[in-house]
């Protein structure tokens, strides 16, 4: 059975910024969580998902707002997951970039969750 988290934004302690190998499903949720505390400080957001169905882990956070942006990650031709956040107002494009900034700094953790040793 997968990995479901299901929170409040400000449940989520830590940060991203420390290096983690996820050895399991609740461990890549783990990190998913960090990420989206560390991101929440940045970007204001109503709600946070990420979901990897091959993997069988749903993160989600708060509720979900009228506006919403979504990635779907890949390295290569490897999926790595997708993301979707919702607020009340839509993103700015500064914040946009932003957002993908962070993406591609979640990426590699990502990868070294996901791949085999």
């Amino acid at each position: 059975m997968g990995t479901i988290v299901s929170m409040r934004k400000q449940e989520v302690p830590g940060s991203v910024g420390v290096r983690h190998r996820a050895a399991d499903s609740s461990g890549l949720a783990q990190l998913v969580g960090l990420f989206a505390a560390d991101l929440g400080r940045l970007i204001e957001y109503d709600s946070f998902q990420y979901s990897n169905p091959y993997r069988e882990v749903c993160v989600s956070l708060g509720g979900d707002s009228r506006h919403q942006c979504s990635y779907t990650l890949r390295q290569d031709e490897v999926f790595l997951g997708e993301i979707k956040l919702t607020r009340q107002q839509p993103l700015k494009e500064s914040e946009l970039q932003q957002l993908e900034r962070c993406m591609g700094a979640l990426t590699p953790l990502l990868i070294d969750a996901l791949m085999p040793s």
